[in-house]
């Protein structure tokens, strides 16, 4: 067994990709581009942790259709 939790290995993997570390050190040139890198990369991330295509979810939001995490509620 690991000694870090699941939930934060996967926040590790998440943030270790290399263009998110060079938007980091290499800065946005206004709070809001940063802001909209973010809001994407969440969005990307949470997506693919629901077994979709990141491709496929943008093509969809651009369309009209934005993908939404699925209610886990029982109906």
């Amino acid at each position: 067994m690991s000694p870090v939790p699941e939930v934060a290995r996967d926040l590790g993997c998440d943030m270790a990709d290399p263009s998110y570390h060079s938007k980091i050190s290499g800065g946005f040139r206004s709070f809001e581009g940063a802001e909209a890198f973010c809001a994407t990369w969440s969005y990307l991330s949470t997506a693919r942790k629901h077994s979709q295509s990141p491709l496929g979810v943008l093509v969809s939001a651009f369309q009209g259709r934005p993908w939404a995490i699925p209610d886990g509620a029982p109906a």
